[in-house]
């Protein structure tokens, strides 16, 4: 009877093993999607302006007058307050951009200096902003987030804890690589010109809301010193001299010298190389958020190429708008080399 027993229950007990593998082989199959894997279960509704006869979507809440992307999770309220409340490590590295500011570009730098390797990071950017809080206590250190929110946003313990870099790039160029973001990806429902977009982006009706209340708040808090330790670049510099940004980098994080590091992060991240590199190896998440399953993460890496888009009557516009806005900041953005 002992040994009928048994032989009933082999047949159980392989089926149940067989499904516990298949489930493992899923599991083990969306681990490169597990950053993102909050993003599921939130809701795509949200809220849209209709402006110039087009339709561009956001998440706000009342309160606060940020354009949030339609990734946030649904109470945005109590998101932030998680986020305020997350717990900060020493060795924290978050590096905050307006959108299309050098986001990626800079990621992928740190991501080799802190892994002390110039491998391409093979990772989807950690984007802070999205994460809820007890996701972000799950990631070993060092950890590294970037984030598109302002500081007012972000961990409390920013103030006695972690590094920011913080990349400033010229609002022309940022357009430009901005718009052709937005026509090449699926989540954002955009259909309109270069024109259209410039009327939303010198508005501020886009998620991160308005570019020049973006910079020049970062710029106050980099001036009061509301972080502990900020490093604040830019993006043109960058293009100018990417090896002494990667040294600058380097140091800046306290990372020991390593001048043949510094060299090869350098030949592989100019823009020519990474972008070329990102192009031909495009990760599942960007291939299932892109519409025609490309790369939209990089564009051009052009200073001054805003002058093949802009109109003259386009171009006085956006500088008398930027010159009243940014007439008492300090900001040295270079809109041509």
């Amino acid at each position: 009877m002992r040994t009928n027993s048994v032989a009933n229950i082999v047949p159980f007990l392989i089926i149940s093993i067989l499904s516990d593998v298949v489930k493992s082989i899923a599991v083990l199959k969306k681990s490169r999607l597990d950053k993102m894997a909050y993003i599921a279960n939130v809701s795509y509704e949200f809220k849209k302006t209709d402006v110039m006869g087009f339709k561009m979507p956001f998440k706000t809440f009342d309160g606060i007058d940020y354009k949030f992307w339609t990734f946030m999770p649904d109470n945005i309220e109590e998101h932030l307050a998680g986020l305020r409340e997350a717990d900060i490590r020493d060795d924290d590295v978050i590096i905050c951009t307006y959108p299309r500011s050098g986001t990626n570009w800079t990621n992928e730098i740190v991501g080799m200096l802190l892994n002390n390797s110039a491998n391409y990071v093979d990772s989807i950017l950690d984007y802070m902003d999205m994460i809820p809080k007890q996701k972000l206590a799950e990631k070993p250190s060092p950890r590294l987030y970037i984030s598109h929110f302002p500081l007012k946003y972000l961990p409390e313990q920013l103030a006695e804890k972690g590094r920011i870099i913080c990349v400033f790039r010229n609002p022309k160029d940022l357009a430009v690589s901005f718009y052709n973001l937005l026509i090449k990806v699926n989540f954002a429902d955009f259909t309109g010109s270069f024109g259209d977009f410039l009327k939303l982006f010198l508005n501020g009706d886009l998620p991160g809301g308005t570019w020049f209340g973006h910079v020049k708040e970062w710029e106050k808090d980099i001036e009061v010193n509301n972080a502990k330790s900020i490093l604040p670049i830019y993006y043109e510099d960058m293009i100018q001299d990417l090896r002494g940004h990667v040294e600058k980098i380097a140091q800046f994080l306290g990372l020991p010298k390593n001048d043949e590091l510094y060299d090869n992060i350098t030949r592989k991240c100019t823009f020519k190389n990474l972008n070329a590199e990102k192009k031909k190896n495009v990760s599942e998440v960007v291939q299932n958020l892109s519409k025609d399953k490309s790369n939209y993460l990089y564009w051009k890496g052009e200073v001054g190429g805003w002058r093949n888009w802009f109109t003259l009557a386009q171009n006085e516009q956006f500088d008398s708008i930027y010159q009243s806005e940014m007439k008492d900041s300090k900001l040295k953005l270079k809109f041509m080399l």
